[in-house]
């Protein structure tokens, strides 16, 4: 790759980046968010932490 390609990559990638970050503030600015996302938002965050605990201790063996 050239170092154009690699710049031109950078860039896109920090754009797309900057636009997802962005999106949730532009798009629910003047009313409520939906009753789905205020669900996502309340139990994603557990869900996601207990799968990846039980993801790091599945290779253990308890054993030895």
């Amino acid at each position: 790759m050239s170092n154009y390609e690699i710049y031109l990559a950078i860039v896109v990638m920090s754009i797309v980046n900057y636009f997802t970050r962005v999106f949730p503030f532009i798009f629910f600015r003047k009313s409520e968010p939906p009753k789905f996302v205020v669900y996502i938002e309340t139990y994603f965050p557990p869900v996601i932490m207990t799968i990846l605990i039980l993801y790091t201790l599945k290779d253990i063996n308890f054993n030895s």
